[in-house]
């Protein structure tokens, strides 16, 4: 697999380990992308999601190159650990896009059958939920999608799962949302985008809308009509997007009429 193939970061849930993915993983190298599914352990709930976190950095700083960026897949528990690596433990500065798959966004009530502490954590209304969930702003400046089912048993209400853009499957089993086809096309999709560009920290959702890019194929000064065109952004509530086909492009990006940062586009 080549090194300059996009990396995707797995992260399994409760009771798991990264073979949970293998096929998921097969499907997504076949396409293209570089998969790496990392071992959180012990899995089973006795130690908090903070932990596994730190787990999920210490992998993500041994397996990728410094500074790499890459986009992140959390399954059931494992979104609520890939969030707070996203929004505790700087993985917003390198997390271009997260999927979170079944993943009990504001608890579960399943969670009530365990005593441990990770099972605490993801009971509704729990101090690690409410102030994760406070904290949403940060996740602005990551492209966030959710898959889940209203047919799971193992996330109750079945609508806890739901985060950013939502795409609704017809599964029948929590543990088959990872080995679903349909699951496996939408997370190609999302992965799939054309060029992406990933706005500075300083740019919020409340201005995205506001954003234009003065997109230019020929030399500087070319008259409109003739190489330069406006491309509008799509604001997407949680962030934005931009998609260009073509040769490769210097773009500078306009926030209310004054140049604020350059991009490089393809």
């Amino acid at each position: 697999m080549k090194t300059s193939a996009r990396a995707v970061v797995l992260v399994h849930g409760i009771w798991d380990t990264s073979r949970v993915f293998a096929h998921m993983s097969r499907w997504l190298e076949a396409r293209g992308f570089r998969t790496l599914a990392v071992d959180l352990t012990p899995s089973d709930g006795t130690v908090g999601l903070e932990e596994l976190a730190r787990q999920l950095r210490e992998f993500v700083e041994r397996e990728l190159a410094p500074g790499e960026s890459f986009d992140l897949i959390g399954f059931s528990m494992g979104g609520l650990v890939s969030r707070y690596y996203v929004q505790r433990l700087g993985g917003v500065e390198r997390v271009g896009r997260l999927i979170t798959i079944s993943t009990p966004h504001r608890g579960t009530y399943w969670a009530y059958t365990a005593g441990n502490v990770g099972s605490r954590q993801m009971q509704p209304g729990s101090k690690f939920l409410v102030e994760l969930n406070r904290d949403m702003a940060i996740l602005e400046r990551v492209r966030v999608a959710s898959i889940w089912t209203p047919l799971d048993l193992m996330i109750v209400p079945a609508g806890s799962s739901r985060l950013g853009e939502e795409f609704r499957v017809m599964v029948g089993l929590h543990a088959w949302m990872v080995r679903s086809r349909q699951c496996w096309e939408i997370v190609g999709r999302l992965l799939g985008n054309s060029s992406q560009v990933r706005f500075p920290s300083f740019v919020s959702s409340a201005n995205i809308a506001t954003l234009a890019l003065l997109h230019r194929t020929r030399q500087a000064g070319a008259p409109k009509g003739d190489g330069a065109r406006e491309i509008k952004i799509e604001n997407t509530g949680l962030g934005g997007e931009f998609s260009s086909r073509g040769q490769d492009t210097r773009a500078s990006i306009v926030l209310s009429g004054r140049l604020t940062s350059n991009v490089e586009c393809s």
